[in-house]
């Protein structure tokens, strides 16, 4: 009982130890882009930030449902006792899992492609945008 109040006690002076001020926090609480509405930044400026964090996002979703859909697969044959019909299903979903992470890159790939041969930085709208507006 000692060792274990002990432990806490130590535990709890470097937490407080280790306690800093961060500062004043101001501006609206969430995600919000650095150049909004109101600021002095153009339309342009933030469109430009929506759809070049709207590119990543999506390419970035794409890779997590991968990973969820490749893993629920494994552990579907895993705990498919030897059942080839569930062994089977288990293996197409691993195997559609990869064909989507395929598709994914390759969508990625051909929209740079496509805008290298139109002479547009696809992936990159702010440069477009920005001269737009």
């Amino acid at each position: 009982m000692n060792l274990t109040k002990s432990i806490l006690t130590n535990l709890i002076k470097k937490v407080e130890a280790a306690s800093t001020t961060l500062g004043d926090i101001e501006g609206m609480g969430g995600y919000v882009p650095q150049n909004t509405p109101g600021s002095g930044a153009g339309v342009g400026k933030v469109l430009t930030d929506i759809f070049t964090n709207l590119f990543g996002v999506l390419t970035v979703a794409g890779g997590i449902i991968f990973i969820i859909q490749f893993v629920l697969g494994a552990v579907a044959w895993i705990s498919s006792s030897g059942k080839p019909e569930k062994v089977q299903k288990a293996q197409d979903k691993m195997i559609n899992a990869v064909i989507g992470l395929i598709a994914v890159v390759a969508v990625y790939g051909l929209t740079f492609i496509v805008g290298e041969v139109l002479g547009l930085n696809i992936l990159n709208p702010a440069e477009y945008i920005e001269n737009f507006w």
